[in-house]
């Protein structure tokens, strides 16, 4: 699943923990996000970055699952349009989501939904998602960047099987608010660097 823009906030490490645990948690983060893109895993300095987080992760002493870990595993099944085994994956995500993650799970469900051709459901969930209220930008970044993950689904099929009223309807509603989103956190950057 791919990510629309950079401009994603950093990760927040929780109260207590560990500079270790914040060191892991920061290579899991940044092998997913670099992961994403196969551009991105075929530049060569950005694969010789991949291969440093994975030594880093390999050494990782916790048996944590950790929710980008599952994630990674996600799209690689979904590419490999495994979509049975995407389901108990997504009840284990669903068991520990926060608010971030619950956004992504699902992002997941209506990708999923998609390339089962469940069309009524995978529309009607991104209604909802299209619909979502924000408080300032709370939530823009991952609701920006699930949003471009089913933007890039809807595209594929629209390619696939030619051009529907509602598939290109909703591609077209979904790319708009991708691009609102986008403008709303590069807006938001912009105040928190002028303070």
């Amino acid at each position: 699943m791919r990510s629309p823009s950079a401009h994603s906030k950093a990760p927040v490490v929780p109260a207590g923990a560990r500079p270790l645990d914040a060191a892991f948690s920061g290579a899991y983060l940044l092998r997913s996000f670099l992961n994403r893109r196969s551009e991105y895993r075929q530049d060569p300095p950005i694969a010789s970055v991949l291969r440093v987080a994975d030594q880093i992760i390999s050494r990782d002493p916790s048996d944590e699952i950790r929710p980008n870990a599952v994630m990674d595993r996600i799209s690689e099944l979904i590419e490999a349009r495994d979509l049975d085994s995407v389901d108990a994956l997504i009840e284990s995500l669903r068991e520990t989501a926060n608010a971030h993650d619950a956004v992504t799970v699902r992002c997941v469900e209506v990708v999923v939904a998609l390339h089962r051709g469940q069309f009524d459901a995978a529309l009607s969930q991104i209604n909802e998602l299209l619909a979502l209220a924000l408080h300032e930008t709370h939530l823009a970044v991952p609701l920006g960047q699930v949003l471009a993950n089913i933007m890039h689904a809807l595209d594929e099929l629209v390619a696939a099987l030619g051009p529907t009223e509602q598939l290109s309807a909703a591609a077209a509603r979904t790319r708009a608010r991708v691009n609102d989103l986008h403008a709303q956190v590069i807006s938001d950057g912009d105040r928190g660097t002028s303070a």
